[in-house]
């Protein structure tokens, strides 16, 4: 049976559609910006399986962001305040006090900068394969090739984009994704949108974060390298980072037992459910997050790059290296590259 669709009003007069589904704690999923369309999404079965496994425990909200799915679809301003008013007409029509908070993509930036509002009221924050800066994210070679396609042939553009978010071996399953990125939102409002969304930055505001947050990622997805979520999780309180083996962007399409599992361990909510093959890992980082830089410096130092070719490949001096170098050491408790190298394996940074 398909959940039964409700709506609310934004404080600039937006109609936003939603559904509900089990009981418990809420959990918020946020729209996958500017792709969401709840109904249809219900209807492939790895779609609705994910979902009835997410709200096995808690009471799981589902919403069409502004310009999206069964929502208004005249509203096209996608800015992070007019996603914010999204999700406050649907937490505050249905009353909740405290709630988790589920993102993906450039819906992680948003909720974000909703948690740093209001961390009174977000109890969790889970990010999916987000980024804190879109020029980050959209720097790939894969997201560089397929941006011209938005602009001139609509349906090749959204074939390429669900397979490289879901993988070049999922066939029907992307191109049914693909049909659903269509239903979803007309091309007109993607153009329109797609300004706005490449300048969201919250970067400044990862020190500020107030919830308790996991990033979750699969290793091998070729659209975002490890190393970025890392950089994300560094920079904000009690954060963690759970890596998953896999190479699609969707947490539903490669075996989500290891993503309900760290997502089940995270929010609390009894017993962890059974991993399939290689589980995920979670790891606490240090209480000293990592800057962006120093980061990359690590990544460098397991590549086996000494201190003089960082200094090259970065183009800054040698001096500025081995103080980043020190600060990781310190960051760490470690005193050699050997130990850094081992401390960042089990941190899930490299």
């Amino acid at each position: 049976m398909e959940p039964r669709i409700r709506y609310a009003n934004t404080v600039d007069e937006v109609t936003i559609a939603f559904w509900t589904l089990g009981e418990g704690r809420p959990l918020v999923s946020m729209p996958t910006v500017p792709f969401s369309n709840t109904l249809a999404e219900w209807r492939v079965p790895e779609w609705r399986l994910w979902y009835e496994q997410l709200a096995q425990r808690r009471t799981l909200v589902r919403y069409d962001g502004r310009g999206t799915g069964l929502t208004d679809r005249s509203e096209t301003e996608f800015s992070i305040d007019a996603q914010i008013k999204d999700l406050e007409a649907v937490v505050d029509r249905l009353g909740f006090g405290r709630f988790a908070l589920f993102a993906q993509f450039y819906g992680g930036p948003v909720a974000i900068a909703y948690a740093v509002r209001h961390p009174e009221r977000v109890s969790h924050l889970l990010l999916w394969h987000t980024f804190a800066k879109a020029s980050d994210y959209i720097q790939s070679s894969q997201a560089q090739a397929i941006l011209p396609l938005l602009q001139h042939d609509w349906e090749l553009f959204t074939e390429t984009l669900s397979h490289t978010r879901l993988g070049w071996s999922k066939g029907e399953q992307a191109r049914r994704f693909a049909a659903l990125m269509r239903e979803s939102v007309t091309q007109e409002t993607m153009l329109a949108a797609m300004p706005t969304l490449m300048e969201y930055d919250v970067t400044e505001l990862l020190p500020e974060g107030g919830s308790p947050t996991l990033l979750l990622h699969r290793r091998e997805f070729p659209a975002s390298h490890v190393g970025l979520p890392a950089s994300i999780a560094s920079q904000i309180p009690d954060a963690r980072l759970a890596l998953v083996e896999g190479d699609t962007g969707a947490p539903f399409a490669e075996n989500p037992a290891p993503v309900l599992e760290a997502i089940n361990e995270f929010l609390g909510d009894g017993a962890p459910v059974p991993a399939v093959g290689v589980p995920s890992t979670t790891s606490q980082l240090p209480a000293e997050p990592l800057s962006a830089r120093e980061v990359e410096v690590l990544r460098l130092i397991a590549d086996g790059l000494s201190n003089q070719q960082i200094a090259e490949r970065l183009v800054v001096s040698l001096g500025t290296v081995k103080t980043h170098v020190n600060n990781i050491y310190g960051k760490f408790g470690v005193g050699s590259r050997t130990q850094a190298i081992a401390r960042a394996r089990e941190l899930n940074l490299l």
